[in-house]
């Protein structure tokens, strides 16, 4: 009884979601005879400590490379805003209903079937303060950047965290999936309503505090499972995750 209430809560949560999503940032299906105009656009910077981005449809990647530098492209209505100041690159992408959601396109995210990809790199070796991303619509990909503090926040949409160290991660994901691969990290704090969590940590998980909530899913400490309510202690740093829906692997 207790798994048709939830299967009926993750439906409501996915409708919710979808429909929520569309029609707060863009209309319900917004105007799919507006222009499909696409745009290839990057900018320099002399230096920056922190990432904030504020977008509703786009998928970013944070990487390395030889300069600071940030870049878009995808249709010209979703072109964000940047603005480096006070040590902090900005972006910020406007609200519009003049571009639909395309729930038939997954891949595409909008009625004009075009990505909309943005960009960031920083020098190699460069560690950051702290880096947040907001978004309704759209994938997170962290790579290879270090920073102090990461706050991620996707509504619908894959998080993708590699080859880094971080001080602390906040997760918030409505509804994707959560990966961390050879991440150096003391604290970890994740809510997923819909999607899968995998971490596989430099240090070893013996050394973690654990403190797991998984309503309905599978859920996994070092390849061995573990109950659904399960905690442990530590002494060199936490791990919280709560799941309404999906499986839990941590190793």
């Amino acid at each position: 009884m207790k798994k048709i209430y939830l299967i009926i809560l993750a439906a409501i949560t996915f409708g919710a979601v979808v429909f929520g999503s569309a029609y707060h940032m863009y209309g319900l299906f917004g105007n799919k005879d507006k222009t499909d105009e696409v745009v290839d656009v990057s900018y320099d910077f002399d230096s920056f400590k922190k990432i904030d981005v504020d977008a509703g449809l786009v998928d970013m990647t944070v990487t390395t490379g030889d300069k600071f530098s940030a870049s878009f492209s995808g249709l010209k209505e979703l072109l964000p805003e940047f603005k480096a100041d006070n040590d902090t690159l900005e972006v910020y992408q406007r609200k519009t209903n003049s571009v639909g959601f395309n729930i038939f396109k997954p891949n595409k995210r909008n009625m004009h079937g075009v990505d909309n990809k943005l960009t960031i790199t920083v020098p190699e070796g460069t560690a950051l303060e702290e880096i947040t991303f907001q978004c309704a619509l759209g994938d997170a990909d962290i790579l290879g950047v270090s920073a102090k503090k990461m706050d991620i926040e996707c509504a619908m949409g894959d998080i993708g965290i590699e080859d880094l160290s971080v001080d602390s991660i906040d997760l918030e994901a409505d509804m994707g999936d959560v990966s961390l691969k050879n991440v150096d990290v003391i604290t970890i704090d994740a809510e997923l309503a819909m999607g899968n969590f995998e971490a596989d940590l430099v240090k070893d998980i013996s050394e973690y505090g654990l403190e797991l909530d998984v309503a309905m899913g599978k859920c996994k400490v070092d390849g061995e499972t573990v109950s659904n309510k399960y905690t442990k202690p530590g002494s060199n740093g936490t791990i919280n995750v709560e799941s309404a829906m999906g499986d839990v692997n941590i190793k």
